[in-house]
């Protein structure tokens, strides 16, 4: 992802890069997909249960929502749900993460990126 974002940020300034770790009380916690769901305010759909559990946090469906409207509609995920979220650039790295309380991390997982610099 942050080689895609690198890229991205390269050819359209208006690239933002985010990170959902909120850990659903299902088997697998945090998983790919598991976004989909709150992005589409679709925690009541039956078939979500399955990733997002039984009691998914609704404030975080609503951020998460209404930042990628806001994406799609003006290219601005900011909302007042959430804290300030910067453009990407590949030198800082600024990431919103999702989780019950959301935040902006200039370069997360530092050390865990580096360790794959090179080998893929």
């Amino acid at each position: 992802a942050i080689r895609m974002a690198d890229a991205q940020a390269a050819y359209n300034p208006n690239t933002r890069l985010y990170r959902f770790d909120w850990q659903a009380n299902v088997a697998w916690g945090a998983h790919h997909f598991i976004e989909v769901p709150f992005a589409f305010d679709q925690l009541d759909n039956p078939q979500a249960r399955g990733f997002s559990g039984d009691d998914p946090p609704r404030s975080l469906s609503a951020a998460t929502h209404a930042a990628w409207v806001g994406f799609v509609r003006d290219g601005d995920p900011n909302h007042e749900g959430l804290p300030e979220w910067p453009r990407y650039d590949a030198e800082t790295r600024p990431t919103m993460l999702f989780n019950d309380t959301c935040s902006v991390e200039n370069r997360p997982a530092d050390d865990e990126v580096s360790l794959w610099e090179g080998v893929v």
